[in-house]
C-alpha cells in the first residue's frame, strides 16, 4: 500500500467526490498499515485491528474505536469536562509564566500543555504528569523519529532515540491500563471507552500501551503548534490584537461588581467570539500542511471520469487545497480571518471570496473527520483568550514574525515552527482595572466540570402538562422537599431541542436539582418514577415491555440509552444518554426512564427533568 502509485488530488470538486465514495475510497486501512509502524505493537494485535477493518461484517476494531472516541469527544458536555480540566492545571503555568523575564513561547507551550492535555484525557494517574522518568521529553523524542519510525528499517538502529522513547511510553501507559478499573479510575470517557474495547477484544496490556502512544499523537502533536501560530498571528497584528480583545470583553468577559475579578465564560467563545475562531480557522488554512489519504479498496470511475485502479493511494495535500486561487480568491495566500466570518458580521471584507468548505481540509472530511476537532477548537481558543487578554507579548529581539514550519511528518498535519520566539509575557496595563488578573474562576470550572444526571420519560397518549403534574405527583412531601432549584436559580420552564438528521423533537422540562451527591434520593424518584410508568401503562391497556431494573454500582438504570443531545442555559448543559442510535431508541410507543451519569470529574449534583420525543412539524 505504501509503495504503490499514488493519485494526488488538488480539486475541491474531485475532493467531494472523494468524500462521497467512502466504502471504496476508504482510510481505515492506512490505520492497520501506518498503526503498527508507528507504536509497534504485536502481530496478534495487528490482526484484530485489521479485521473487518470497514464494517462489512458488524462492529469490528477500527469501526468501535472509531465510533465511540466520536461519541465521547462529541460537541456535547464532554468537550466541556476535558477543557475545564486543561485550563485549570494550566493556571499554574500562566503564573509562571507572569514571572519569566522572558522564555522560548513554544517550548513552554510544549510543556505545559503536553502535562495539561493529556491530564485533561487519562486523569490524575495520566503517566505524562507523573513524569517519573520525564515522560513527556520522551514523548517528543518519538515525535521526532516519526518518519524513520515509519520506515520501520532496523529501527532501534536507524531512530535509537524514538524507539527508546515509544517502549518507554508504551511501558508507562501498560502500567496505566493494568491499574485502570472502570467505575473507579478518574479519567475522560475517552480514556475508559478505549479501555472498555481494548479488554472487549483481548487486546493484551502491553499492547494496549503500545496502542496509546499513537493517540498520544492525536492529542498532542497538531494541538501545540496550532496555539503556537494561533497566539503568534494575532499578537503579530495588533488591529487583530485590538479587535479580539474588543471582542472578548464584550462577549465573554464578566466582571465582578467591584472590578477586582473578571471571569472568561469559555463555554461560548465559538458561538459568541466569531472574530477569534475565524482566526483559528485561518491559522489552520495556512498551517495545516499535511495531506489526506485514501485507499482504493477497488476499480472506480471518480466523477464519472477518472479511473482510479483498485490498490493504489489517494492523496489530497492541505498545502495546496487551503491555497487554491480558485476556491479562496486572488488573496489565498494573504492571512486575512475575515474569510471564515459570517456574510453579515461587521468585520466581513469587501470584494475577497469568503471560506470555502470543499477547499478547508484542517480536520480531514467524510468519514474520517477527526473524532477531536471540537476539543481542539475550544482548547485552542480558551487558551489564545486567556494569553491575550491577560498578557502583552514583547518578542526579546524587538520584532515578531511568522517562523517557518520545521518539519515534514506523515502522521501530522500542523508542523512545529522551525525557529522558537524567545519572549516576555507581562501583564497587560488597563486603564479600566490597572490591578485585574483575568483568570477562569473555580465556580466556573467546578459548573463546567460538573455531572448531569436526569430523569427521561416519553409519555404514551399524555400530554405534557398532565404528564409533569403526574411526574410532580411522584415526588412525595419526603422526596420533594430536598428536591431544590437550579443554583442561581431555575431555568426556562421548558425547550423543545431538534434532534439532528431526523424528523424528530424531544420537549424537555427541568423540574429542579438535587445538590451534594444524593444518590439514594436520586434512586428514590427513579424508581417511583419507573412505577408510576408501569402502572400508567396498565390503565392505558398497553404491555409493560421494555423495561429493566439493575442496580449498578452506583445508580439504578431503567431501560436502554437513550441517544445523544444538548440542552444548554446558560452555565447547565443537559447530556440525555449516549450517542447511538438516537431514532432506534424509541421504537414504536416505548416509555421510557433513565439516570445517567457521567462520572469522568467530580460529581456537583443532579439534575432532574422530564421529557418526551415528538415528531417536529
Amino acid at each position: 500500500m505504501l509503495t504503490g502509485k499514488v493519485y494526488v488530488i488538488t480539486s475541491p470538486e474531485l475532493v467531494n467526490a472523494v468524500n462521497r465514495n467512502s466504502r471504496v475510497l476508504a482510510f481505515n486501512p492506512f490505520i492497520a498499515q501506518l498503526g503498527k509502524r508507528i507504536t509497534g505493537h504485536d502481530e496478534a494485535t495487528s490482526q484484530v485491528v485489521q479485521h473487518n477493518l470497514n464494517g462489512e461484517q458488524g462492529p469490528g476494531y477500527v469501526t468501535e474505536i472509531h465510533d465511540k472516541t466520536v461519541a465521547a469527544l462529541a460537541d456535547n458536555d464532554n468537550i466541556k469536562h476535558i477543557t475545564s480540566a486543561m485550563l485549570e492545571r494550566i493556571q499554574t503555568y500562566l503564573d509562571q509564566a507572569e514571572q519569566k523575564t522572558d522564555f522560548d513561547l513554544f517550548a513552554w507551550l510544549r510543556h505545559a500543555m503536553t502535562r495539561c492535555s493529556t491530564t485533561a484525557i487519562y486523569g490524575p494517574e495520566n503517566p505524562l504528569a507523573k513524569d517519573q522518568e520525564n515522560l513527556a521529553a520522551a514523548f517528543w523524542n518519538f515525535d521526532e523519529s516519526l518518519n524513520l519510525l515509519i520506515v520501520n528499517v532496523l529501527p532501534s538502529i536507524l531512530a535509537p532515540s524514538g524507539n527508546r522513547a515509544r517502549t518507554q511510553l508504551g511501558a508507562a501507559f501498560q502500567k496505566y491500563f493494568q491499574h485502570y478499573v472502570p467505575g473507579q479510575s478518574v479519567s475522560s470517557a475517552m480514556a475508559l471507552k478505549r479501555h472498555l474495547i481494548n479488554t472487549k477484544y483481548g487486546i493484551t496490556p502491553w499492547n494496549a500501551g503500545r496502542l496509546e502512544v499513537g493517540v498520544l499523537l492525536g492529542i498532542l502533536a497538531n494541538i501545540i503548534p496550532t496555539i503556537f501560530y494561533t497566539l503568534i498571528h494575532i499578537y503579530d497584528d495588533q488591529h487583530l490584537l485590538r479587535r479580539i480583545r474588543d471582542e472578548l470583553e464584550a462577549t465573554s468577559v464578566k466582571s465582578d461588581p467591584g472590578g477586582r475579578t473578571r471571569t472568561l465564560r469559555v463555554v461560548t467563545l465559538r458561538e459568541k467570539c466569531q472574530l477569534l475562531h475565524a482566526t483559528f480557522k485561518e491559522v489552520l488554512r495556512h498551517h495545516a500542511l499535511g495531506s489526506s489519504v485514501r485507499y482504493v479498496r477497488e476499480d472506480i470511475l471518480l466523477d464519472g471520469k477518472y479511473l482510479l485502479r483498485k490498490g493504489m493511494v489517494v492523496q489530497m495535500p492541505m498545502a495546496v487545497l487551503h491555497m487554491d486561487r480558485g476556491a479562496w480568491g486572488e488573496d489565498a495566500n494573504t492571512f486575512r480571518p475575515e474569510r471564515f466570518l459570517q456574510p453579515d458580521h461587521d468585520d466581513i471584507g469587501k470584494g475577497s471570496r469568503q471560506a470555502s468548505a470543499s477547499a478547508f481540509r484542517p480536520f480531514g472530511g467524510g468519514t474520517s473527520l477527526c473524532p477531536g476537532r471540537h476539543v481542539a477548537t475550544l482548547e485552542t481558543m480558551a487558551l489564545a483568550a486567556m494569553m491575550v487578554l491577560r498578557f502583552d507579548l514583547e518578542p526579546a529581539d524587538g520584532n515578531l514574525s511568522i517562523p517557518a514550519p520545521n518539519q515534514e511528518s506523515l502522521a501530522t498535519n500542523v508542523f512545529p515552527p522551525g525557529k522558537d520566539v524567545r519572549s516576555s509575557a507581562p501583564v497587560r496595563e488597563s486603564e479600566e482595572a490597572p490591578d485585574c488578573v483575568l483568570r477562569v474562576s473555580r465556580l466556573l470550572l467546578l459548573l463546567l466540570s460538573m455531572h448531569t444526571y436526569m430523569i427521561i420519560a416519553k409519555p404514551i397518549l399524555s400530554k405534557p402538562s398532565s404528564w409533569l403534574n403526574r411526574f410532580v405527583e411522584i415526588t412525595k412531601p419526603g422526596i420533594q422537599e430536598r428536591v431544590g432549584y437550579f443554583p442561581p436559580g431555575p431555568p426556562e420552564p421548558h425547550y423543545l431541542h431538534p434532534i439532528i438528521d431526523s424528523d424528530l423533537a424531544i420537549d424537555f422540562y427541568p423540574l429542579g436539582f438535587i445538590p451534594n451527591r444524593n444518590e439514594t434520593l436520586a434512586k428514590d424518584v427513579l424508581r417511583q418514577a419507573l412505577y408510576e410508568s408501569l402502572n400508567y401503562r396498565t390503565t392505558a391497556k398497553m404491555p409493560a415491555r421494555g423495561y429493566k431494573m439493575q442496580e449498578r454500582e452506583f445508580l439504578l438504570s431503567v431501560s436502554h440509552s437513550a441517544g445523544a443531545i444538548d440542552l444548554t442555559w446558560g452555565m447547565w448543559t443537559v447530556v440525555l444518554g449516549e450517542m447511538q442510535g438516537y431514532v432506534d431508541a424509541y421504537p414504536g410507543y416505548d416509555y421510557q426512564f433513565e439516570i445517567r451519569k457521567y462520572r469522568d470529574w467530580e460529581i456537583a449534583g443532579y439534575v432532574i427533568g422530564a421529557g418526551f420525543v415528538e415528531t417536529r412539524a
